[in-house]
């Protein structure tokens, strides 16, 4: 049943052990699990708790998935306020939800919930150190620990932990759950105020933390996450081995930089397509089969015998707009050359003239005679008369066109190699 494994709890003492690591107090960890979820990650049939967020599926989602969702009634434009949880009252609501949620987009839906002890969205488990949202949320089915691993690595990663030692509840609540009221913050402080008249443990009179229940992908410092899974938004040397393969077989994904970003997905799903797999756009063990075998995939002659003249045709706007540069930079230089050339731009129509003569009416003495120079400047400043600033219209001119050209020249190369596909 989907939302239901081994369940494991907490090892005894997990939470003063987790407090001792970031030397805060315990009370405080718990008072953030107390009013995310009661401090219980189970509900009563035996499932995780879940909180299915529409506002994220639709930001989640495809563009081309996005009508069909709003119209099942699973995906909101913006954010409801308590009415678009009126629905979700028992846990079978809830992961009704979900289940139809999966049938348009598995990897979208898992990413519009929360779930656990510490209710963690789905969408932070690349954060958290897993491949994907459901790998996150298998591992919280199964262990309580991973949940409170993946809850310190969020804290660590979001630099959490100094606002939680000086008990700045707000920030915690503005980053934890985005709210800008106080609200949140003023319940975990109440919470935490409570929770601190209990009697804590010392971590140093309980036995070691028992860690065997806890994912390597939860691990915060441990081993990489399994590859199989990996998806948008997933982060780590994984991913970055993913991408530095799809680029040496000629998917070009962007940045190598170990974030599953869009580009990274658009390479996959090209890999995918050409290698009759199914386009999940999600590294599964097809996928990875597949990637160690594939040949590299050979340029389109057509693609690399590009030029400006047939993108242009083509409708590409970068090379519109470089054209229309050149031509700027060249009535610049014209204009420039002119000036040079000693033909008297007086573009404001006798502003010199006007300059020369309020200046000279000025008195002779005090401040004026620091104003009267420097009214006299005005028009070659705007460039009038035949001592305007040709100058500055000539390197101008010369800047925008040889910018444009190499913009121009820069988009067919790109376009060629493939390189910033997307972008």
């Amino acid at each position: 049943m989907l939302g239901q494994g081994r369940s494991l709890p907490l090892p005894d003492g997990a939470i003063e052990h987790l407090a001792a690591r970031y030397k805060v107090h315990p009370a405080d960890l718990q008072a953030i699990a107390n009013v995310e979820s009661r401090g219980d990650a189970w509900f009563a049939d035996g499932r995780i708790k879940i909180l299915y967020e529409r506002h994220i599926f639709y930001r989640e989602l495809p563009a081309s998935k996005r009508a069909r969702a709003v119209r099942e009634g699973l995906a909101n434009k913006g954010h409801r306020g308590k009415a678009q949880y009126a629905d979700q009252k028992s846990a079978e609501s809830r992961y009704r939800l979900l289940a139809r949620a999966i049938e348009i987009d598995r990897n979208a839906a898992f990413r519009s919930i929360s779930s656990g002890m510490f209710q963690i969205m789905g969408f932070n488990a690349g954060t958290c150190g897993y491949a994907s949202a459901e790998a996150m949320f298998d591992a919280f089915v199964d262990s309580e620990l991973a949940q409170m691993e993946a809850f310190a690595a969020f804290l660590e990663k979001n630099k959490l932990i100094p606002a939680i030692r000086a008990r700045d509840f707000n920030r915690v609540g503005r980053v934890y759950n985005g709210d800008k009221t106080g609200k949140y913050g003023a319940k975990m402080r109440a919470e935490a105020t409570k929770l601190r008249k209990r009697t804590w443990r010392d971590p140093a009179d309980l036995p070691p933390l028992d860690r065997s229940s806890a994912p390597a992908g939860g691990e915060p410092a441990g081993k990489p996450a399994d590859p199989h899974g990996l998806a948008l938004g997933a982060r780590g040397e994984n991913v970055r081995i993913l991408q530095e393969a799809l680029t040496i077989l000629g998917y070009p994904v962007g940045d190598v930089d170990g974030i599953f970003g869009s580009l990274t997905r658009a390479g996959l799903l090209e890999f995918q397509a050409n290698n009759a797999l199914d386009l999940t756009g999600v590294l599964d063990t097809a996928t990875i089969r597949q990637l160690g075998r594939s040949p590299r995939r050979a340029m389109e002659i057509g693609r690399a015998t590009e030029t400006e003249d047939s993108l242009a045709k083509r409708g590409s706007k970068t090379i519109k707009y470089a054209r229309r540069g050149r031509l700027a930079g060249i009535f610049s230089s014209v204009l420039g050359g002119l000036g040079f050339l000693g033909q008297g731009l007086d573009a404001f129509g006798g502003l010199g003239n006007a300059m020369e003569k309020l200046a000279n009416a000025l008195p002779g003495d005090g401040p004026s005679m620091l104003a009267a120079p420097l009214l006299k400047l005005v028009p070659a400043i705007l460039g009038t008369g035949a001592s305007g600033m040709w100058v500055p219209m000539l390197g101008l001119g010369l800047f925008t066109y040889l910018t444009s050209d190499r913009i121009a020249k820069t988009r067919v190369d790109d376009h060629r190699s493939g390189v910033h596909r997307g972008r």
